[in-house]
């Protein structure tokens, strides 16, 4: 009996992460603009379906002071955003990205 040759490992399709295609800016009301005195980033994680549609949004955190309104702000405008799916090989898949919201103090000549 001659022995087997080894087979070789399966092929996993590649991945190709989600890609924008709609983003939306968050745009704060001048009374919540005013309290922003540094800089402040808010991370969000979402989750975008096999269509490319946001499906949840879940803050992950924040430097400087950010507010309840501007965390609140932020999450509002990453729903807004669309995508060119995930893909696996051929297949749309769902996913999860991460944005970043960087806000920075008015300055006088803003």
């Amino acid at each position: 009996m001659a022995p087997r040759e080894p087979q070789p490992p399966p092929v996993t399709p590649a991945f190709v992460a989600a890609r924008p295609i709609h983003e939306s800016l968050p745009s704060l009301p001048r009374a919540i603009r005013a309290t922003v005195t540094s800089e402040v980033e808010v991370q969000t994680k979402i989750q975008v379906d096999e269509s490319g549609r946001v499906a949840r949004v879940a803050p992950l955190g924040s430097t400087g002071p950010a507010s309840d309104a501007i965390v609140r702000i932020s999450e509002e405008v990453a729903r807004q955003w669309r995508f060119v799916p995930a893909m696996r090989g051929n297949q749309p898949v769902a996913s999860e990205v991460v944005l970043m919201f960087r806000y920075t103090p008015k300055t006088a000549g803003n």
